[in-house]
């Protein structure tokens, strides 16, 4: 028969309520020293983060200066771009007018020195005669230039008249003649030493085929001149 041993254990309920305790106070110091870490890192981060928010609002700021000053260059070189586009284009327009002065010129030279070598023709002389047509139906202006070429130079006047010839029926018919004050009449008033260049418009009627157009001169006084040409229609307009 067996005998059972008996172990007979000595309790301390004090000292294992201290050592309970300790343990306590030993996780929550641990818990607490990483609360103060974690808190701690969390502060640098955020200040970490508001540095780089600063940061990145003195960028923002300075590009929007940034921005700012280049749109006012750009504003700047698109003025300049304007005001030097409308330069180049005043100087243009002035160009085309001094070539068409000059081309004015010419052709006003061209026609003096026209008048001085037809001095050996004597007397009243059509010295040119050209012909435009105009925008409206029909309608048709004129130049023509008188000179004369006199021993002894006098004032002459008279009238002008055009005729032309219709392709159909080759008769000449008389044109209704305005000048360019919009007097209208059958004739043209002249009146000159030397030469004259006179202006007026003229319009055909509806169905009207010219063939050829005569110019009439008459002149007034007690020796009277009358001078008359013939011109192509088809080579005189254009």
């Amino acid at each position: 028969m067996r005998v059972k041993k008996q172990v007979i254990r000595q309790q301390h309920p004090v000292r294992d309520l201290i050592i309970g305790l300790v343990g306590v106070i030993a996780i929550g110091a641990s818990a607490y020293a990483l609360y103060e870490n974690a808190r701690g890192w969390a502060q640098d981060e955020l200040s970490s983060l508001r540095e780089q928010r600063d940061e990145l609002i003195t960028t923002i700021e300075a590009l929007r200066e940034g921005n700012t000053v280049l749109r006012e260059r750009v504003a700047i070189l698109e003025r300049a771009q304007q005001v030097e586009g409308k330069a180049y284009e005043d100087v243009d327009t002035h160009l085309g007018s001094l070539q068409d002065e000059v081309l004015a010129l010419k052709e006003e030279i061209a026609f003096y020195r026209g008048i001085v070598s037809a001095g050996k023709e004597k007397g009243l002389k059509i010295q040119t005669f050209v012909v435009d047509k105009e925008t409206s139906p029909g309608a048709y202006r004129f130049q023509l230039v008188l000179t004369q070429q006199l021993k002894r130079v006098r004032m002459i006047s008279g009238t002008v008249k055009l005729k032309i010839t219709d392709e159909q029926n080759k008769k000449p018919t008389g044109l209704l003649l305005s000048d360019m004050d919009g007097e209208q009449g059958n004739s043209l008033n002249f009146e000159f030493k030397f030469f004259q260049r006179i202006e007026g418009r003229f319009t055909l009627p509806d169905g009207f085929k010219p063939d050829r157009l005569q110019v009439q001169v008459v002149s007034k006084g007690k020796k009277p001149a009358s001078v008359e040409k013939s011109f192509q229609w088809l080579g005189l307009t254009s």
